[in-house]
């Protein structure tokens, strides 16, 4: 069975708040997946591993077991997110994992918190829009 893609309208969503994410500063740990020769223990720490391949290694595994912003953007370019819900969670889930796995006071951890609460005032401002539309049209 073919795979729906979601709304175009739900589609430019996602590649606006993407673009958002990308823009902000504090995001660049979050660009390109991990790559394990770096981080030799990081699959030992992130048992749903979001980002953790090099460019070598992309040839070697599925594109969707490695997740960061550039793997975000390819499943929204194929279409691969079935629902906004998903693409939250792949979201949500690249600073989850950079939080389990580095302690607390690093750049990583604190730069992945930022980015979490920027990335949930994103989400709030659009559902404010969304709410103030609905209004207006009487929904």
């Amino acid at each position: 069975m073919a795979r729906q893609p979601v709304k175009s309208t739900v589609k430019a969503l996602m590649e606006k708040l993407l673009a958002d994410l990308i823009a902000e500063p504090r995001a660049w740990a979050f660009q390109h997946p991990v790559d394990p020769i770096d981080v030799p223990d990081y699959f030992d720490v992130v048992k749903q591993p979001m980002g953790t391949c090099s460019i070598h290694e992309l040839y070697s595994y599925p594109l969707t077991q490695f997740l960061d912003f550039s793997t975000i953007q390819h499943k929204i370019n194929t279409n691969q997110y079935k629902t906004f819900d998903s693409f939250i969670d792949d979201t949500q889930l690249v600073f989850d994992n950079c939080r389990l796995y580095n302690p607390e006071n690093t750049v990583y951890a604190k730069n992945a918190r930022f980015m979490d609460q920027f990335f949930k005032g994103l989400l709030n401002q659009h559902w404010k829009q969304e709410k103030e539309k609905s209004a207006k049209e009487g929904r």
